[in-house]
């Protein structure tokens, strides 16, 4: 049998092995509660609580998987070893679930800097580290098992203007991909016995360029893995501290529709009012996706990447709503430079008076009825500058 008969049914085989193990996620932790506090009083502020607030179990090695397809060969994995091995798996309640928690909070505080050092101090005292600061707002990471300990104390600082807690369960996407991940590496094994047969000096060309494009794919997924290793055990907390005197800066009230552009944040993934319906949008290199169900990435030094969808109401264009944004909190940031990227309006703001500002761009395009809007935020110009040619380029070619 010549070789490239028994790579088609090493390919053949994988393909199968493949779909078996497409990715449905079947729980993810969700938020709830709304409840503001303003000097310690309720108020209508937005604020997002867990529905069952519980430790995150230390996570066992995690695998992610890779949205923009897989190698053109695949093998499926022998059947001793098809699902992946969970060694913290409790004998009666099931696996230990993996969860990165990711926490917001405005604080009002007339000493900026000082709640940001007695924020930075708190998180070094339970081993945890700081990923960006700047005058007025941190960035930093927990351990998860001492994560709500740190957030009820974060919340005791200061009246909170808002704050937003959420948590995405990445327990499905690492058995997903532990499974694509040990295709993948019984495939290169299966094409390295077949390269050391091969006589024909063709055939051992098309075999190591089907080793090399594989072993580039298995080191992307290696990649994920280690970054939701990572956010699965050190959560993440921001804190931004309010000057009192620039609470509600903007006197005038927004028209019906567009309030939620108020509660706009660099360091907040959520948006009031948006639906449930996801952005559909590739995986950029560098990201790793938390749930397939919305468009929530991160990557492993801090950057985030989210679409939502809003209702167009009332109805804009993609310009109108970027100037609206533009209009409303412009004059807080510095850049508001504006472009336009295959049917997004985009607008880059960057952090005032930081020495090393962090870098936030919003995308608007309107899909049918729905306004679709894109966060992403760079904790350091250095990122920007790692990851944005990436992003630009899905936003060229993503479905809608």
């Amino acid at each position: 049998m010549r070789w490239w008969l028994v790579l088609g049914l090493v390919w053949a085989t994988g393909c199968g092995a493949a779909k078996k193990s497409s990715y449905e996620p079947s729980a993810s932790y969700k938020m709830a509660d709304h409840e503001g506090r303003f000097g310690g009083a309720a108020s209508n502020e937005n604020t997002y609580m867990l529905d069952d607030m519980m430790p995150a179990p230390a996570p066992p090695p995690m695998e992610v998987m890779d949205d923009d397809g897989m190698a053109d060969v695949m093998l499926a994995a022998p059947e001793a070893e098809a699902a992946p091995s969970t060694p913290s798996e409790p004998p009666d309640d099931g696996p230990a679930r993996m969860v990165f928690y990711d926490g917001w909070a405005q604080v009002r505080t007339p000493r900026a800097e000082e709640l940001v050092d007695e924020v930075v101090s708190l998180v070094e005292s339970v081993d945890g580290y700081v990923e960006s600061r700047g005058l007025d707002r941190v960035s930093a990471r927990v351990p998860v098992e001492r994560f709500d300990e740190v957030w009820a104390q974060v919340l005791a600082m200061g009246p909170v203007e808002r704050r937003h807690l959420g948590a995405d369960d990445v327990t499905d996407a690492f058995a997903d991909l532990s499974l694509r991940l040990k295709s993948l590496e019984a495939t290169r094994e299966r094409l390295a016995e077949l390269l050391a047969k091969a006589t024909e000096e063709r055939d051992k060309l098309e075999l190591i360029q089907q080793i090399h494009r594989l072993t580039e794919q298995i080191e992307v997924m290696q990649a994920q893995v280690q970054t939701l290793q990572n956010l699965a055990s050190m959560s993440r907390l921001t804190v931004e501290a309010v000057a009192p005197e620039l609470h509600g800066h903007v006197a005038a009230e927004l028209p019906a529709g567009m309030q939620w552009i108020d509660g706009l944040s660099a360091w907040s993934t959520w948006i009031s009012g948006a639906l449930d319906k996801p952005v559909k949008l590739p995986t950029p290199e560098g990201f790793v996706r938390l749930d397939k169900r919305e468009y929530s990435l991160q990557s492993a030094d801090g950057a985030t990447l989210r679409g939502l969808s809003l209702r167009n109401d009332p109805q804009g264009s993609a310009a109108f709503w970027r100037q609206a944004v533009v209009d409303r909190i412009g004059e807080q940031l510095d850049d508001g430079a504006t472009t336009d990227t295959s049917g997004w309006a985009m607008v880059r703001f960057v952090e005032q008076g930081a020495k090393e500002p962090y870098v936030w761009h919003l995308g608007f395009r309107v899909h049918g009825k729905h306004l679709q809007v894109l966060q992403l935020t760079y904790p350091t110009e250095v990122l920007e500058a790692r990851y944005h040619s990436e992003v630009l380029a899905v936003l060229g070619g993503g479905a809608s």
